[in-house]
């Protein structure tokens, strides 16, 4: 409400008498009306400083929530980079190591950069080169593991490659058996056996071994294909698989050693 304007002339010293009455007169008038507007406007000025308080109370609850909203926001997009970190290294078999180390058999302690994996001693495992698995890996046993620190070693039975790496990439395979035939590992996709040898397929491409073309009885021949394809094979080469005029698809997309002999004029495998 606004303040009522006061009355004109107000009072003065210097006013003839019958002036200054008539001016007092009016500004008795005035006074109760001054008094009601300025209760009015005292009113008026509490209402509105309690509404701003209501109003900052407000915005601080906003503020409240909008940083709780962020908090909450942040926490998400941590958890999204952890899960998109973990999938990288998932199951719990599967892992990374920035330790340098060079291919070979033998034991080899590694530290993976993930903890809580779930390998176990006595589990095969593969350690590949990230950038080149297939011309640098190693195949063997754990022999002893620690899931809190990453601490693993494996007793590397089969290798291929010289490199020495700090970018590996662990993860669950099956056993390897060497047995007692030389191991010949071969970089390309196709390869004819000679007997008694045990052949390492490494290349990443489909791969194919022929079997020899004139075996004797009880000849033996190891494959192993380590592309985890499902469309490797061995040409029959001449002879029968199982009695049959076809050649054998190794349809198996696991790391497994199949073992051939050739028994009665025919190839089994053993």
């Amino acid at each position: 409400m606004p303040i009522t304007t006061p009355p004109s002339p107000m009072p003065a010293r210097s006013m003839l008498q019958t002036v200054f009455d008539a001016a007092m007169a009016q500004l008795m008038v005035y006074i109760p009306t001054l008094v009601t507007n300025a209760n009015s406007l005292e009113a008026n000025v509490i209402s509105k400083s309690a509404n701003c308080d209501t109003q900052a109370a407000a915005a601080s609850t906003s503020a409240g929530a909008a940083l709780t909203s962020q908090n909450a926001a942040l926490a998400s997009q941590n958890a999204a980079a952890a899960s998109a970190a973990s999938s990288l290294t998932a199951p719990g078999t599967n892992a990374t190591s920035a330790t340098s180390m060079t291919v070979g058999s033998g034991a080899k302690a590694f530290t993976l950069a993930q903890t809580g994996k779930s390998f176990v001693v006595g589990q095969w495992v593969s350690v590949c080169d990230s950038a080149t698995p297939t011309a640098n890996w190693m195949l063997g046993g754990i022999t002893a593991f620690n899931a809190g620190t990453g601490a693993i070693t494996v007793n590397v039975t089969v290798a291929a490659g010289t490199l020495t790496g700090t970018s590996w990439v662990v993860a669950a395979a099956a056993p390897v058996s060497v047995g007692s035939l030389p191991v010949t590992t071969v970089a390309g996709t196709a390869q004819t056996a000679a007997a008694g040898n045990h052949y390492l397929m490494t290349n990443a491409a489909v791969s194919v071994l022929t079997l020899p073309p004139n075996p004797s009885a009880n000849d033996e021949v190891w494959v192993t294909f380590t592309n985890g394809l499902y469309t490797n094979s061995v040409a029959r080469n001449t002879k029968t698989i199982y009695g049959d005029a076809l050649d054998f698809t190794v349809n198996a997309g696991v790391l497994l050693t199949w073992k051939f002999k050739y028994l009665n004029t025919d190839w089994k495998t053993v």
